[in-house]
């Protein structure tokens, strides 16, 4: 029997990657999950790559959500797998990958600044979630993959991550910290007033953050000139990646007013960073209300006018906060490029099992910007 079809069909047939972007409590994860069992129960093989999901979704899927991809059981044929992204294990992953020998691995896995880098920062986890998506894609395993971008108030550290890597690892800047580290090593200290400059740093730093973290953070960077042609060109490839026709960032916004400011934000800067976003899904929204009838007197009741009366003032300010959402919507559209986007309604069940996420998109509709 033919299953329905969804809003969000199309963009699972046209895609090879789908990306969702988003604040954090708009209910990315959940989308994200339900996008790939969608895909999944479509005939595609599918990975969803997660990172920090709710425990009530990681049972949803009934499997150990690990770095490492697994099937999940309730979908036939293994054309479900899912992996709950760990920062550090794909951080390291990807210095085997890309360090010229094993000693120049030890070497960085032994630094306290790269534990520190790797473990922690959100831009870090950022970057991770991309490197991992190349890693899957270039894997050849699977026809679609989903990601489940790092919980963040700043949904854009996806975009700029690998660039800020490689500006970070830009061997002028790189040389000019080891030169303040060690400026007698440094190639300047020929220049008088740099050598002055360097010495004056190298100085600070070390009163600052004394000799032994001083020489840690040190080994870090002259290692990490020796791994800056791998870095560069995975960041180029991540990239590209990024651009291609067959990858679709979406955003996923909450329908409110406040909600959908900040998605408009997000949308705009996507834009400037030449990045399409292929649609915008607008999650938990409510229609609008019917409260004409709650109006009408009832005679011979005072105490049950007065209840009339009451309710009357909740619906009406719930139906004036649904229009305030629709507004917003509207705004949104009006702001932005993106001529499509996709509501989902507020559901009347939890999605705590695999069945239950096959029913996140019933009832969602395209919606489109007033030409």
């Amino acid at each position: 029997m033919q299953r329905a079809k969804r809003a969000i069909d199309p963009l699972i047939e046209r895609s090879k990657v789908v990306v969702c972007v988003g604040a954090g409590g708009v209910g990315k994860t959940t989308v994200s999950a339900a996008i790939a069992i969608r895909a999944a129960l479509g005939g595609r093989k599918t990975a969803l790559l997660t990172i920090d999901p709710a425990k009530r979704l990681v049972d949803a899927l009934d499997v150990q959500l690990d770095d490492t991809l697994r099937p999940i059981a309730e979908i036939e044929h293994d054309r479900l797998h899912a992996a709950m992204l760990d920062a550090q294990e794909s951080s390291d992953r990807l210095i085997r990958r890309i360090s010229p020998d094993e000693q120049t691995a030890a070497r960085i896995f032994a630094s306290k600044a790269y534990r520190l880098l790797s473990g922690s920062a959100a831009r870090a986890h950022a970057y991770v979630a991309l490197e991992r998506l190349l890693e899957v894609v270039e894997s050849n395993e699977f026809e679609l993959i989903v990601v489940d971008t790092p919980p963040s108030d700043h949904a854009l550290d996806i975009l700029d991550a690998p660039r800020r890597l490689a500006a970070l690892l830009d061997e002028r800047t790189v040389g000019w910290l080891l030169g303040a580290l060690r400026p007698q090593a440094a190639p300047l200290v020929q220049i008088p007033m740099l050598h002055a400059l360097h010495l004056s740093v190298s100085r600070m730093l070390g009163v600052l953050w004394g000799r032994a973290t001083t020489q840690e953070i040190l080994d870090f960077f002259e290692a990490c000139l020796v791994l800056r042609p791998g870095f560069s060109e995975r960041c180029a490839r991540i990239e590209s990646l990024l651009r291609d026709r067959g990858t679709s960032a979406v955003l996923v916004a909450g329908a409110t007013a406040a909600g959908l400011d900040r998605a408009k934000h997000v949308s705009v800067e996507f834009e400037r960073r030449d990045i399409r976003l292929a649609s915008v899904l607008f999650n938990r929204s409510r229609p609008k209300l019917s409260i004409s009838a709650l109006g009408t007197p009832i005679s011979g009741s005072p105490e049950l006018q007065d209840l009339l009366n009451r309710l009357t003032t909740l619906f009406e300010a719930e139906h004036q906060d649904r229009i305030r959402s629709a507004q917003a919507i509207s705004r949104f559209f009006a702001a932005s490029r993106i001529p499509k986007g996709i509501v989902i309604p507020t559901a009347d069940v939890d999605f705590d099992d695999v069945h239950a996420l096959t029913r996140f998109f019933a009832g969602s509709q395209v919606v489109e910007r007033d030409p």
